[in-house]
């Protein structure tokens, strides 16, 4: 074979190898270009369904209603907070997508966010001053969870300090009035009748000097 020939071959070869190695390479680089933007879309829908799911939530529980106690207050917005993890959760649940872990998630929240509830409930039921200390445990975190029994009688002992305030602020005595005086009474609607002064008989309303001359005489 001609050198001619045989260098053209191999420049032929290495030509073809080359364009091949590259042809992989971009096919590969497209493989994985596709595969992120489709994650990133998935990510990007998720994302807008938890959004609007939030929104329809707040929609639907939108409520101008002013309430009159603290504790029934944060009882509806621990419910409507629930009902909104619990509806993000359901919506996972679609046949065409495979969103099982993060409703698994969720759930574990709701079902964390009861167990908080519930534990505060029974707080305010083992204690004389009900939720005053719930209110003083959850807006002082002072301790760690390793030390909640310690956070927990910090949180009883301030509900008591606020208590002992308030019962002494309704023990206080009215303050003093001055008895009205005969020139305050002349001036009231009756008269001498309904004044009822000093030295009238209660009977007659007469002096007693004239009541006692008026019995004489009968």
């Amino acid at each position: 074979m001609d050198p001619m020939d045989i260098e053209s071959n191999v420049k032929r070869i290495i030509g073809e190898e080359i364009q091949k190695s590259q042809n992989d390479v971009l096919s590969k680089l497209d493989g994985i270009f596709t595969s992120r933007l489709q994650a990133f879309g998935n990510q990007q829908k998720e994302r807008s369904e938890a959004q609007m799911c939030k929104l329809q939530s707040d929609i639907l529980t939108a409520d101008t209603y002013k309430f009159q106690k603290k504790s029934c207050e944060d009882q509806f917005k621990f419910n409507k907070k629930m009902n909104a993890t619990l509806k993000e959760a359901e919506s996972c649940f679609n046949p065409s997508k495979d969103k099982s872990a993060h409703a698994k998630q969720r759930i574990n929240e709701g079902i964390e966010l009861l167990a908080y509830r519930q534990k505060r409930v029974k707080m305010a039921d083992s204690s004389e001053h009900g939720w005053r200390v719930v209110q003083e445990y959850t807006s002082n975190p002072l301790a760690d969870d390793s030390e909640d029994d310690r956070k927990i009688m910090r949180a009883t002992s301030r509900a008591e300090r606020k208590a002992k305030v308030e019962k002494s602020r309704k023990k206080r005595p009215a303050p003093y009035s001055r008895p009205s005086t005969s020139a305050d009474n002349g001036n009231n609607s009756g008269g001498a009748k309904s004044a009822r002064r000093p030295g009238v008989c209660y009977n007659c309303y007469l002096p007693f000097s004239l009541n006692a001359q008026k019995r004489i005489r009968s």
